[in-house]
């Protein structure tokens, strides 16, 4: 289960970089990260649902997403 919240930390790292690369205009590398970060979310979703894990995987995975903001806001980028 701890693979829950680790897919929650990966996914909002990626996620929060993106919008800050977004304002930077890296077209190139906001489309990959989207699409690695849509993935993520769609196999934690699927794999709630499939497996009807319930509400621990749920909480364990906001959890990480929680993390995940706040460590990628501690991140510094070229040009920050």
């Amino acid at each position: 289960m701890i693979w829950f919240f680790l897919a929650g930390w990966l996914q909002e790292f990626l996620v929060t970089i993106n919008v800050r690369l977004i304002i930077r205009k890296k077209e190139l590398m906001t489309s990959v990260i989207s699409t690695v970060t849509t993935a993520i979310y769609m196999y934690v979703l699927y794999n709630i649902v499939q497996e009807a894990i319930g509400w621990l995987a749920i909480l364990l995975y906001s959890l990480g997403v929680g993390l995940g903001a706040y460590m990628s806001m501690r991140v510094k980028l070229k040009h920050d």
